[in-house]
């Protein structure tokens, strides 16, 4: 049996996004149906704790070269679900990867110059598990949404012991000087001081890539909290731990995303959040985080600051090929793996794109990464945020984690069309607490 769905690229009627259904609805569910969810949830739930556990881990290759864990991690997760049936290939996917792929590659071949071998491979093969989605039931990707929520509780335990045993004078808990070199990734600061000269680090939840990776996991989970979940506790637990991490880009996202939780909030839920506000800015007056964040904030205007490297950097660099009035650099890009190298820049995928690939792969990329994330997420949120993480954030082009991340919280999934609700759930089914989410809540 062909893993091609023919008629998985059929367009959606117009209308709001779906929602997940009650818990009546889910509770009817055909027991077959129930048994091939669980398989899928149990895979996509150890996909995303590899994602975490192995991000500081790669295969070397030989010199330089080497391939991250995680990559092969996923891939076997894939191969899994498309043998048993449970994923299949988007045909629509399938095209726009090959136009993509194909461009990318004439535009090495083509330009009489030099490139990257490895580093064009990389892309094929980094983006090719993005053709995959998995047909399954609302109530299994919210299982699988619930799950992540969860991993996130570990990492805000993380952090929180980290800074615990930095307090007691036992250092930060880190993999550094236990993980054998030639398996270390590379280009990443593990250790990260809170400002300049500080005896304390950053926390990393020991196994993240660094303090800003912390920072934007419990931020996705804090997003998915309070537009889906709405639970209090879990709330009041990350924003806690997204104050503990001292890094601004999870904060970022938050403030990027708040259009998306307008209408999703319940009042009740509102005022609980605003009693536990003077609890998170007790924690935050506490450890110093206001006189660290005081010190930062003129970072923007030196060349050797996070947030230059981060943000005003890759767009200069665009800015410069352009006024360049290159025709071959700015159509063909100047070859994988050849853009300028600089100490503490990580190119932001737009930038890393059209400098090394040109303006034609780069329309190419980002059709095909719109179509992935934003044709028929599984929650909108999940989508934003991750999108916001793999365009905005970090440098992400190369880097699989967070193009897999885009795939197992929105992008790698098929639901059902939501069925009508023609009646109200019976009194004992209803939300007992206004701070839960009500029945139909997701979209």
């Amino acid at each position: 049996m062909s893993v091609i769905d023919p008629g998985i690229a059929a367009p959606r009627p117009l209308g709001p996004p779906p929602s997940f259904r009650d818990r009546t609805a889910r509770a009817v569910a055909a027991p077959a149906a129930a048994a091939a969810d669980r398989l899928a949830v149990a895979l996509i739930t150890l996909d995303i704790v590899l994602m975490v556990v192995l991000q500081k881990f790669a295969v070397p290759l030989g010199g330089d070269a080497q391939v991250p864990s995680l990559l092969l991690a996923h891939y076997a997760v894939i191969g899994v679900l498309l043998l048993a049936r449970r994923a299949v290939i988007d045909p629509t996917r399938l095209i726009l990867y090959g136009v993509f792929m194909l461009l990318a590659v004439l535009s090495q071949i083509v330009p009489d110059r030099s490139f990257s071998v490895p580093s064009l491979a990389l892309t094929l093969v980094t983006y090719a598990p993005l053709a995959a989605v998995l047909p399954i039931a609302r109530a299994s990707y919210r299982r699988i949404l619930l799950n992540f929520q969860w991993i996130v509780v570990g990492v805000c335990l993380l952090v929180f012991f980290q800074h615990v045993c930095q307090l007691a004078g036992l250092g930060m808990p880190s993999l550094d000087g236990l993980q054998p070199e030639p398996t270390i990734y590379h280009e990443y600061v593990y250790l990260q001081p809170l400002y300049w000269s500080s005896p304390y680090d950053k926390p990393n939840a020991i196994f993240l890539l660094e303090a800003s990776h912390t920072s934007q996991m419990i931020a996705m989970g804090l997003l998915l909290e309070l537009a889906l979940f709405h639970r209090l506790r879990f709330i009041v637990l990350f924003g806690c731990a997204l104050v503990a991490t001292f890094a601004g880009t999870g904060l970022l996202m938050m403030l990027l995303s708040v259009p998306f939780l307008l209408g999703r909030v319940r009042p009740a839920l509102i005022a609980a959040c605003l009693l536990a506000i003077p609890v998170i800015l007790g924690l935050a007056a506490v450890t110093g985080w206001f006189e660290i964040v005081g010190k930062r904030l003129d970072e923007h205007e030196r060349q050797d600051s996070s947030s230059y490297a981060r943000f005003i950097a890759p767009t200069q660099i665009v800015i410069d090929t352009i006024e360049q009035h290159d025709p071959d650099t700015i159509l063909f890009g100047v070859g994988a793996g050849n853009m300028e190298k600089r100490p503490g820049v990580l190119w932001l995928a737009f930038s890393k794109v059209f400098v090394e690939y040109g303006f034609i792969v780069f329309l190419a990329w980002l059709v095909f990464m719109s179509w992935v994330l934003f044709r028929a997420p599984g929650a909108w949120i999940a989508a934003w945020m991750v999108a916001v993480q793999y365009h905005l954030l970090n440098g992400a082009f190369l880097v699989p984690l967070h193009v897999y991340l885009c795939w197992v919280l929105a992008a790698g999934y098929r639901l059902p069309s939501p069925v009508p609700v023609t009646s109200a759930a019976p009194a004992r089914e209803r939300a007992k607490s206004a701070c839960q989410a009500p029945a139909r809540a997701f979209n």
